[in-house]
């Protein structure tokens, strides 16, 4: 069995890992929207909230999406990315 990625006892040779993903944990989507961790709403707000963070933090590459989360259907799923495709990330292009 392999060992745990994070572990509160670090083994010998080896330093403790930190866990801030631990602070995330009952974190609200209002909080998480806040803090830039999560970008969610209409697609114009959707932009708003995209640049602003990117303001805030510089340019950046990549955006990873997570599309679905478990309280949405797939169908309601489908319909975000298809207008984050159609309505927001044309806009991104442009920054």
């Amino acid at each position: 069995m392999a060992p745990a990625l994070y572990t509160t006892k670090p083994r010998p040779g080896v330093a403790a890992v930190s866990r801030p993903a631990a602070g995330l944990v009952g974190i609200t989507a209002e909080e998480a929207m806040a803090k830039g961790l999560m970008f969610a709403g209409a697609p114009d707000s959707v932009y708003r909230q995209i640049r602003a963070y990117r303001e805030r933090v510089g340019p950046f590459e990549h955006l990873v999406l997570a599309g679905r989360s478990g309280f949405m259907t797939h169908a309601e799923a489908t319909k975000g990315l298809r207008l984050f495709a159609k309505e927001v990330l044309p806009r991104l292009r442009e920054l």
